[in-house]
């Protein structure tokens, strides 16, 4: 048997390749993996701030700048001030994203579908608390 650890890179490797190859790559020409992932993260979480992405995605400052430089060059999002603290800036969708939400929405359960084919209730759960385990276990190991 492999290690988890090992598993978890693997699998995550292929989930990522699947999605930008067979569901996302259609929706959102131009954009990699990280940058479609953040992009639908900011399509469900209104008023979302770079820091919160940060925490969010486990990602460094730089990184998050890199992703959001290039969703507002292509025209996906823009800079709002923030109404309960005139320091922040908010990031929010433009009609070019908007667009493109439901279709990727659309994409995203359809591979959730396929994913989770023969997996029974019972076994999904189960999946939940080893992973909910396994994240704490690596929160105590920060």
């Amino acid at each position: 048997m492999e290690p988890i650890g090992k598993t978890i890179v693997i699998t995550s490797k292929q989930v990522r390749r699947i999605i930008g190859t067979k569901y996302l790559d259609n929706l959102i020409a131009g954009l990699n993996y990280a940058q479609g992932h953040v992009l639908g993260y900011i399509s469900h979480h209104e008023g979302v701030t770079a820091t919160d992405l940060q925490k969010h995605f486990g990602l460094s400052k730089s990184s998050v700048s890199e992703i959001l430089n290039v969703l507002v060059k292509e025209g996906y999002l823009t800079y709002e001030k923030s109404d309960s603290d005139a320091r922040c800036r908010v990031i929010a969708l433009t009609e070019k994203a908007e667009l493109i939400r439901e279709k990727q929405e659309q994409a995203s359960q359809q591979f959730e579908t396929r994913l989770k084919k023969g997996i029974s209730q019972e076994d999904e759960e189960a999946f939940y608390r080893v992973i909910a385990t396994i994240e704490k276990n690596l929160e105590e190991m920060k």
